[in-house]
């Protein structure tokens, strides 16, 4: 799951990234007048002036728009740090969650770890009542399978499967010095 999000994370941070053609068409129409009106005070701007023949109708055309630029590239930073915010965000209930599952394993056994799941799921209206803010915290499974990891079906054959696999792996580890 976490591997998952990861991949789509970074999924959204490339795609929301502006390509090296966008980055270099904003910074050109976010120049100031005297990038268009001075072209040989900058080799870049004389080179894009000659190369697209840019009238100095045209010039003025681009440098009215410039604010609007500004406040494009403006929404495209807040946007980008907005992802790794998310991402910093998600990574922080990542460890939260797996280490309270460590814990949990650690204290009881698969049948109860089962059992848990199985309640916070069928209670969290209560538990948002008693702990505000648990549905901040809470990552919802999308089906039992993900709940109880050992297979469909209900809970009861979950519970039932999760601790059958228990009790073979204690008879092995019993059977096998």
């Amino acid at each position: 799951r976490e591997e998952e999000l990861d991949f789509h994370l970074n999924q959204l941070e490339r795609l929301a990234a502006p390509t090296t053609i966008t980055k270099m068409s904003l910074w050109t129409l976010g120049q100031d007048h005297q990038f268009f009106r001075h072209p040989q005070r900058n080799p870049i701007a004389g080179i894009l002036m000659k190369e697209l023949t840019i009238t100095p109708l045209q010039a003025r055309k681009i440098i009215e728009h410039r604010h609007r630029i500004r406040d494009l590239c403006d929404n495209i930073k807040q946007c980008m740090a907005l992802i790794k915010q998310l991402k910093s965000l998600c990574k922080h209930k990542q460890k939260i969650f797996n280490d309270r599952m460590t814990k949990c394993q650690e204290i009881l056994t698969p049948l109860q770890v089962v059992k848990l799941l199985h309640w916070i799921d069928e209670h969290s209206g209560t538990l948002e009542s008693v702990c505000p803010g648990w549905g901040s915290e809470r990552i919802r499974a999308g089906n039992k399978a993900a709940v109880g990891g050992a297979g469909t079906g209900t809970t009861a054959e979950v519970a039932s499967k999760t601790q059958n696999q228990s009790e073979n792996g204690i008879q092995q580890k019993l059977s096998n010095p």
